[in-house]
């Protein structure tokens, strides 16, 4: 079994989602890592399309993974994601062991494979919860002075 760093594996993930995969189910035009904000957890890769979001939690280590599903937002229902994986080198956990209501995706060297695919969520919870992180995102793009700059190529178009 090959090892990874965290951040290669959430790196992995941000190109995976970006479309560097022939699943276009996944391919997502816009994607965050490890963004920190008010939301209920703080993905380690999350993508977003127009019908749908993808969380990705990249995993280590069998403790990591194992220990993952006592953290405190895995037990609520206000998460994030319409499709939620995790995302760990190929062989370190069997598809077995993948928790309910999740995906799991093996690294290989050159490849990424989706080895259990994910149930379908939608619910008011996971809308609250990304409006929430969609509005941190925001907000600091608007202490920074960035929306007027972001909008102005748009003045004047419908």
């Amino acid at each position: 079994m090959i090892t990874y760093t965290h951040t290669e594996l959430v790196q992995r993930a941000r190109r995976w989602l970006e479309g560097s995969h022939k699943y276009g189910n996944y391919t997502c035009g816009f994607v965050l890592t490890e963004y920190h904000s008010y939301a209920p957890e703080q993905p380690d890769a999350i993508g977003f399309r127009s019908d749908k979001s993808i969380l990705i939690e990249c995993k280590v280590s069998r403790a990591d993974f194992k220990a993952d599903g006592h953290k405190s937002h895995r037990q609520g229902r206000r998460r994030l994601g319409n499709e939620r994986f995790y995302m760990v080198p190929a062989g370190m956990v069997a598809r077995e062991e993948t928790p309910d209501g999740w995906g799991l995706l093996f690294v290989h060297d050159k490849r990424v494979t989706i080895e259990v695919e994910p149930p379908y969520h939608s619910d008011l919870e996971i809308q609250a919860a990304e409006h929430s992180l969609f509005y941190s995102l925001l907000r600091r793009a608007e202490l920074r002075g960035l929306i007027p700059r972001l909008l102005e190529p748009l003045a004047g178009t419908n």
